[in-house]
């Protein structure tokens, strides 16, 4: 099948829907003027910064100077928003590329699925309505966020690994392995992904032995040690993000707290951590401290943090984004709950008070998305018994997954997401004929049984 034009008549009703539907939510964040979060101002202070001063510090110069902000951003989400800012200092402009990165990542999904030889049409109808269904994808396209540049990066960089898989091409893996690398400096989501890839290659290289592919894989790692050793060389410690510590305090620690203690105690906490590492001679010493603190209240209570985190995995699934969408839309909730808060401190009758504070339209919308991320969680699993699907492939989509849920642990949201979807969407096509040929087979058989 000759690979699919924008320009041909087949596509260009899909193409429009695609960009009609990026637009209305566009619209909406010109409208609202709700882009911004949290890490927001650091992504613009750091591009800020680079252009002024060759810095990466990822804060405003003028505020009293914190070491962590040396390092707690990669540099090229920055580096993007910089490119853009020297044709336009508009932050809409910003959001203006998203959405068209964002597009290409359903084109190329759309692209990919045809060379499997799948009928067009249905696959229009799948890929159109997976857009619909997932707003977060929307959402965060038109915010001041990372996810978006990633997401088509590591996209593009599976694309190239399902081709090596296909037809075993050097450059494709050179291609998947590089984009690995540029993904890192995007987001530090990757940083631990350099060993189930390892793994993966020494799978492929028992397959086709061809050894070359192994020195490639070191691509990632590498990439990794050097990023650690200019941070040593700006903070005296050698990471790749200060977010680590952060993340492993304010996130890991304190949801185990949270379920222990209380609200009010895991706040202590944090608190009480921060204030002694304050008090530390170097940047260092902080760090460790905070990491090893962290890290302790977890190993003594092993079973308990690894159910929540279990938990976390799953919502990375299944989150509807409640969080994105009373952000986005000026529609917000009685109360400012989470799901994840309310599962995980009341269990499962923490639903009921969660939905009894929503907004009726945020709550129908959530009930709606809920569903459809089921399915889709549902169509991965399936997928993974599909035979006709050559099982390097399946065994690359159930490692990359599996990596991303396991690593988004205790926070995994709607949001967090955006890096595998196109991938869990990449399998639904696949699925449904599945499925169609067993029921097919099934009502032959009823068929035969009836008559005898």
């Amino acid at each position: 099948m000759n690979p699919p034009s924008w320009k041909s008549k087949e596509n260009r009703l899909f193409i429009v829907f695609l960009i009609l539907l990026h637009l209305i939510y566009f619209g909406v964040a010109f409208f609202y003027q709700n882009i911004y979060n949290a890490d927001s101002p650091e992504f613009l202070q750091q591009a800020i910064n680079l252009r002024a001063e060759g810095s990466l510090y990822a804060y405003y110069i003028d505020h009293p100077y914190e070491m962590r902000y040396e390092t707690l951003r990669p540099p090229l989400y920055a580096v993007f928003i910089m490119f853009i800012q020297f044709f336009s200092q508009s932050h809409f402009s910003i959001l203006l590329l998203q959405n068209i990165l964002s597009i290409l990542g359903f084109w190329y999904l759309y692209k990919l699925l045809l060379s499997f030889n799948l009928a067009r049409k249905p696959l229009q109808a799948i890929i159109g309505l997976s857009l619909v269904l997932y707003p977060s994808q929307l959402i965060v396209s038109n915010s001041i966020w990372s996810d978006t540049l990633f997401q088509l990066v590591f996209f593009v960089g599976f694309v190239a690994l399902i081709k090596f898989l296909r037809h075993y091409k050097l450059r494709d893996w050179i291609l998947y392995n590089s984009l690995l690398v540029v993904g890192i400096f995007i987001k530090p989501v990757l940083l631990f992904f350099w060993v189930p890839n390892l793994l993966f290659s020494i799978f492929i290289y028992v397959k086709i032995k061809k050894p070359i592919i192994i020195p490639f894989t070191l691509m990632l790692p590498i990439a990794i040690s050097l990023w650690n050793y200019r941070n040593y060389t700006k903070t005296g410690y050698s990471h790749f993000s200060s977010i680590q510590s952060f993340n492993l305090l304010k996130y890991n620690a304190y949801r185990l707290l949270i379920k222990q203690k209380g609200v009010e105690a895991a706040d202590d906490f944090v608190n009480e951590v921060s204030q002694q590492a304050a008090k530390l001679p170097s940047f260092a010493d902080q760090q460790q401290y905070i990491a090893d603190t962290s890290i302790s209240i977890l190993k003594a209570n092993l079973i308990e943090y690894g159910l929540i985190h279990a938990r976390g995995s799953i919502n990375y699934f299944l989150d509807p984004g409640r969080e994105n969408l009373v952000q986005f839309f000026p529609v917000p909730p009685s109360k400012p709950i989470g799901f994840f808060n309310e599962w995980q401190v009341n269990s499962f009758s923490g639903i009921l008070n969660y939905i009894q504070n929503l907004n009726p339209w945020i709550f129908i919308t959530m009930l709606i998305v809920f569903l459809w991320n089921f399915l889709v969680l549902c169509s991965g699993l399936i997928f993974l018994f599909n035979k006709k699907i050559d099982l390097s492939i399946r065994i690359a989509i159930f490692l990359i997954v599996a990596y991303f849920s396991a690593v988004s642990g205790v926070v995994g949201n709607a949001r967090y997401k955006m890096s595998i979807y196109l991938l869990l969407i990449f399998t639904l096509p696949f699925t449904i004929d599945m499925l169609k040929v067993w029921w097919i087979n099934r009502r032959l058989l009823t068929s035969k049984n009836i008559n005898h």
